[in-house]
């Protein structure tokens, strides 16, 4: 019998390390990677591109579910600091959708049901039939309830706060730490809080402090609890 793909959920708040440790791990076990924030921030670039509000969550949900969305590995003519490669209609936005501006308008975005279904849709779409290590917000509640591995990461909100500082300054991005701490407590509210889809840890899922941890340190604690059956012999 065909054994099942493997499927990793990595649930967390901003700056917790899921992209980071979801792209080591998807390079160490050869799995493809999902960016479960990509797509609801690729909702907030539509809604900037058409000039629709958050109050339209509707025409937003419609036209993500009507769009073509990709997401891979970076090419080797894509080597500029990017964790992901993601395509809307054919066209690389990968980093349009990174920046404090798309930050904000995600936290007013998602809240809205219609918003995080289409999303739902989009994620499972790419995980169908392959194995994939996915990260996001409701992964383990909602998008892949059966996978074989659940972790929730967490970390001290300075920490995170400094992380998400180190990587606008890399882009180039002005934005003061102050305002990203704003801007990470308002989202932390918008997201635990949310009648619908919260953010939370499944219950069956792993706990995982990233707060002055490396990534491989983190890395290695997960790859701990995948089955044998699905690890790469050396």
């Amino acid at each position: 019998m065909q054994r099942r793909p493997l499927h990793i959920a990595i649930d967390g708040p901003i700056g917790s390390g899921k992209s980071t440790v979801a792209k080591e791990i998807s390079r160490r076990l050869n799995i493809f990677l999902i960016d479960a924030g990509a797509i609801y921030r690729t909702a907030a670039h539509i809604a900037i591109r058409d000039g629709l509000s958050p109050q339209q969550a509707v025409e937003i949900a419609k036209k993500l579910k009507n769009s073509k969305l990709t997401e891979r590995q970076p090419s080797a003519k894509e080597q500029d600091g990017r964790k992901i490669t993601v395509l809307l209609d054919g066209k690389d936005i990968s980093w349009d959708i990174r920046g404090h501006g798309i930050d904000d308008l995600v936290a007013k975005i998602a809240v809205n049901k219609v918003v995080i279904d289409a999303v739902h849709v989009k994620e499972k779409l790419l995980a169908k039939g392959q194995s994939v290590v996915m990260e996001g917000r409701e992964i383990g509640t909602m998008v892949l309830p059966r996978a074989q591995v659940k972790v929730y990461l967490t970390a001290d909100p300075q920490e995170r706060a400094n992380r998400r500082f180190e990587e606008y300054q890399k882009k180039g991005d002005t934005t003061s730490h102050g305002e990203i701490i704003r801007a990470l407590k308002e989202r932390d509210e918008l997201d635990m809080r949310r009648a619908y889809a919260p953010l939370r840890k499944a219950d069956d899922a792993v706990l995982v402090d990233t707060t002055g941890k490396s990534v491989n340190e983190v890395v290695d604690t997960i790859l701990k609890l995948v089955p044998e059956k699905y690890k790469i012999k050396k």
